[in-house]
């Protein structure tokens, strides 16, 4: 398997209450360890989010799906996010900020070589209440990339 310094991808994330919206996603690696990190956001008159996850996870070769090399990363993220709402167009943003961190899942299937169909899920581990709900707060990047 070809192991890529570089990739870059865009997609789509569900960082806005599980509604998709466009990501962009990129991930550095030397060796068997990689820092990753994606990009998402939205604006419309009255709302905007603005979201980062950022994340170091270990890499392990997945095998073979197919006709692609699968590769499987396990670490830990941090997830950051600000909404902004206001109740009229004119009127004054109300901002909110969230912050999580967790375990982070990292999976890459190389279709293509160098192409490749991407997820980085963070499950951010907030309130203990939440763990023993399995009500975890999770920001899930689905995203086509490239190898460099």
């Amino acid at each position: 398997t070809r192991v890529h310094a570089l990739e870059l991808g865009v997609g789509t994330s569900s960082s806005n209450s599980g509604r998709l919206v466009p990501g962009l996603s990129a991930t550095a690696s030397i060796g068997p360890i990689a820092l990753t990190g994606t990009s998402t956001g939205t604006r419309t008159s009255v709302y905007y989010l603005s979201s980062y996850t950022f994340g170091a996870v270990k890499r392990f070769e997945g095998g073979r799906f197919w006709w692609g090399d699968l590769q499987l990363g396990f670490g830990l993220g941090v997830a950051y996010s600000q909404y902004g709402y206001r109740s009229s167009p004119q009127g004054e943003h109300d901002v909110k900020r969230d912050f999580t961190g967790g375990p982070l899942f990292q999976f890459r299937w190389a279709f293509l070589d160098p192409v490749y169909l991407g997820m980085d899920a963070l499950f951010g581990l907030r309130y203990p209440q939440g763990l023993l709900a399995l009500a975890l707060q999770d920001v899930i990047m689905l995203s086509v990339g490239v190898g460099l």
